[in-house]
Formats: C-alpha cells, structure tokens, sequence
C-alpha cells in the first residue's frame, strides 16, 4: 500500500508538471513561456528517473529484472524529455517568425540609426574555411562524418553588460561579380546551433555562421538544402551581404560585406568599410 501510494504522488506530479508544460505553451506572450514549459518538462524527467533509480536501490527484485526496467525505463524518459525540449524549442522558433512576418520592416532612416548604435558591439571576430557534418540534425565541426566544406564567419558581441541580444538570426544574400542577385538564404545556419537563430548571444561570446555550404557526399543534400551554394553559375566571386536580426520583436542589428572568393581557391574575407 506505502509502495503504490509512492508511486501514485510520484504518477501524478509528473502528470501535473507534463501538463503545466503544455499550458504555458497555449498562452505565449513572450519568450519566457518557452523557458517555463522546457523547465517543466525537464523537471518532470527528472522526477520520473529518479524514482525509478531509487526503486532499484530499494526493490528486492534479481540484478536482472532491475537492469531491465532500469535502463528500459530511463531510457525512454530520456527520450521523451529530450523530444518534449525540441519540441518546446521548434514552437519558439515558430512564433519568432510569426512575429517577425507581421512586423513592418525599418525605414532606411531607422535602419540606417539601428546600424550605427549596434554595429559597433556586433564584429566579425575572423573568417575560415571548414569541413562540417550533421550530428544529431546539428552542423558542428564536433564529428568525425564531415559531409560539407563551408566557408564560415565568426561574430563576436562586443557590447557592454547590457547588450546581451536574443533570437539573433541571419540571413544571407549573394551578389555575383556585377552585383546582381545571385542567391538568397533567409535563415542561416550556425553552427553547433538547433534552431535558427541564437537563443541568448551574450557579451563577450563568439558564434559561427555557416556562409556557403558546399556537398562534400549524397548525405549533405539531407540537411539544409536552402543553404547548399551552386557554384557552377557563379564565376570568379561573390559579394555576401549578412544581415543580423534579433530580439523578442525583431529588428535589424547591423549589415556586414564579405568578399567570397572561388577560383583558384575558395576563401571569404570582410569587406571593411
């Protein structure tokens, strides 16, 4: 009787935290409720594994039976929390684009004010060429399955302590030697990043943004094809223009120039000035 009342407070705390999750999702008004609803879900996880590590602790079962149920069972609470967050993470990434639609773009004037006041805290911080691959969906440099060569860009926040920005996104457009439009790419990808922008770009940290994607095998066209850059077309060079936008209602952060150069060998390097 102990026992399943145990289980029972254990059963329904859980219950309530899945359900707290779910209900901080049904009322968004700011990103805050993302942060609740991940926090909820983790908690209820935890809550979960850590019962069943005690009633292997405790239980008078065989060593097997335990290992069984043990790693049966926190494995699949492992997956679920970690499906809940992505989940959690996909509806924030959703609504950002949705309040980012309905927001009528900056006058040149305002553009223009925003760029000098934040410009100076965004800096590209160095320019590389890398080979990356897909862990877990994620472009990272952290695999041993490279799949794509890319040029990448790092930008640094330079700010004070106030200047912490979220949601930062980029997007990328391409000029070809005549300055015409050759490609456009809304959302870029960082890397070692899930979704598409920067939850939190705090002060003094470094994120890397994947410029051009170049396939290196078949498994690349899996992942990303918007960001894959035909090079074929595109003659000598490029000019890149990357805009960063950020925060809870989107604004324009600062616009940068880089020079992406193909033949004889591909490099990219700002344009200053």
């Amino acid at each position: 009787m102990n026992e399943l009342l145990s289980w029972g407070i254990i059963v329904a705390a859980v219950l309530a935290l899945v359900g707290l999750g779910f209900a901080a999702l049904q009322v968004v008004s700011s990103s805050d409720e993302f942060r609740i609803a991940r926090g909820f879900f983790i908690i209820a996880s935890i809550i979960a594994a850590g019962r069943i590590i005690l009633w292997g602790i405790t239980t008078p079962r065989s060593l097997t039976l335990r290992l069984i149920i043990c790693f049966t069972t926190c494995g699949l609470i492992g997956i679920s929390a970690i499906e809940a967050v992505r989940y959690v993470n996909r509806k924030r990434d959703r609504w950002i684009s949705s309040a980012s639609s309905v927001i009528d773009p900056p006058s040149v004037e305002e553009s223009v004010e925003t760029e000098e006041a934040v410009r100076s805290n965004f800096v590209c911080a160095n320019t590389r060429l890398v080979d990356l691959g897909y862990l877990y969906g994620v472009l990272t440099e952290k695999t041993s399955e490279k799949t794509v060569r890319a040029t990448v860009v790092a930008f640094a926040n330079r700010g004070n302590t106030a200047s912490m920005k979220n949601y930062v996104k980029a997007r990328i457009t391409f000029y070809d030697s005549e300055d015409r439009h050759f490609q456009h790419i809304n959302n870029g990808v960082w890397l070692d990043e899930e979704g598409e922008s920067i939850e939190f770009f705090d002060v003094g940290e470094v994120r890397e943004l994947a410029i051009a994607l170049m396939p290196m095998s078949d498994m690349a066209y899996a992942f990303d094809k918007e960001v894959m850059l035909d090079l074929a077309p595109a003659g000598k060079d490029l000019r890149v223009e990357v805009s960063l936008i950020g925060g809870i209602i989107p604004h324009l952060l600062g616009t940068y120039n880089f020079r992406l150069t193909l033949k004889p060998e591909i490099s990219i390097d700002e344009i200053k000035g």
